[in-house]
């Protein structure tokens, strides 16, 4: 999605008025003790609510045990919650135990009609971090309303249920519901810069060519790009056009959500310069900044900076298949390009293991194993 051009100003001011008239966010529970919450294991599941400190104060802590193998451990919080039209919930998580799903509930005033986001075999966080779950994420899950739109919120629950199994122990603090604008047609991107020669601005990085650039001055001590979208705005990336030869080395892309807190969404190393695709799933943020980590002779240069959609990046073979598809032919399988190939079994007769060659002599090693792929370099590339 490149910078566009100006919309009618009508349009802009009423973005605008939207973003200052929202209510603030409302903490829904600090989690100083555990006595809202209730327990609510499967049968051979073993589960005990604690509090200890936390990030700001106590947090609640979850200790569980799947003797059995599986089940569930569910945190039970009844609620008097209106939704408004467009929000987030956010929270501070962290985890010790193997990859479990993670499901997050919110139950209407019947408690038969549920609505969820369910995170299949969820890699919980070492260390403190803020898990963001955005309206647009949570789906009517079941029960026997037919609407599918959720205005009251009764309950809410998180369920950490069976993925690897065994034991392990998480912690929540901070439970925060926050009012979003109404999503509207984005506000152009502003593009800023530490330092920029006379005839180089910040705003050629952003003008769809790739023919004019972004340079930074030989004597900036750390070069930096700055795009401001106007407001918080969703997207799943970026892709980064740098001049030859006036690339940055190692850099990182950083996040503000408007309050000035930068912090650190991607480090790049020993990138070769050319054309960038950095995939960042369901990013939110206000300003997103490029920022060398090293001061280069001759300064950088940005051709070209394209904020992505989040489908562009909301699973790891969509944010394959793009690459391919704004590659050269050849440097991906035909697959990411939606290409259909044939396939032959290959192995010893009758053995259980074996694998399949296609028609490009791509072999896979392997049920679900990784692939080799021949490449042929001539004086024109890669083949």
């Amino acid at each position: 999605m490149r910078a566009t051009a100006l919309l009618p100003l009508a349009l802009l001011l009423a973005g605008r008025a939207g973003a200052t008239s929202l209510p603030p966010p409302r903490v829904l529970d600090t989690f100083e003790n555990s006595a809202a919450w209730t327990a609510l294991p499967a049968s051979g599941v073993e589960m005990k609510l604690s509090t200890e400190p936390g990030p700001h104060g106590n947090a609640l802590r979850v200790d569980f045990k799947f003797t059995k193998g599986g089940g569930y451990a569910v945190l039970h919080r009844k609620l008097d919650l209106v939704l408004p039209e467009n929000y987030r919930f956010e929270y501070q998580l962290r985890g010790e135990t193997p990859p479990q799903n993670l499901e997050f509930k919110l139950l209407d005033d019947s408690g038969e009609n549920v609505w969820w986001l369910n995170r299949v075999n969820y890699e919980y966080p070492r260390q403190w971090t803020t898990d963001r779950i955005r309206k647009r994420q949570i789906a009517f899950a079941w029960g026997p309303k037919r609407e599918t739109e959720l205005t009251h919120v009764a309950a809410l629950e998180f369920a950490i249920t069976a993925g690897s199994g065994g034991e392990g122990t998480v912690w929540f603090d901070d439970l925060t519901l926050v009012p979003l604008p109404v999503p509207v047609e984005p506000l152009p991107i502003v593009a800023t810069a530490s330092s920029a020669l006379p005839a180089h601005p910040a705003s050629l990085a952003l003008d769809g060519r790739t023919d004019t650039q972004w340079e930074s001055r030989d004597n900036d001590p750390a070069p930096a790009l700055t795009l401001d979208l106007g407001t918080s705005r969703e997207f799943g990336g970026l892709v980064l056009d740098w001049v030859p030869a006036l690339g940055a080395r190692d850099y990182v892309i950083e996040l503000d959500d408007g309050d000035g807190k930068w912090r650190v969404a991607r480090e790049v190393r020993d990138s070769d310069g050319g054309r960038d695709w950095l995939d960042l799933p369901e990013s939110e943020a206000r300003r997103v900044r490029i920022r060398a980590l090293e001061a280069r002779q001759g300064g950088i240069a940005l051709s070209e900076v394209s904020l992505e959609p989040l489908e562009w990046a909301a699973r790891p073979e969509q944010f394959l298949k793009a690459v391919a598809q704004d590659s050269p032919r050849g440097h991906y399988p035909r697959g990411f390009l939606g290409e259909q190939s044939y396939w032959t079994v290959v192995g010893v007769d009758g053995d259980a293991d074996e694998g399949l060659l296609d028609e490009d002599a791509r072999l896979e090693t392997g049920r679900a194993q990784f692939s080799l792929e021949p490449f042929l370099v001539t004086e024109r590339g890669l083949r």
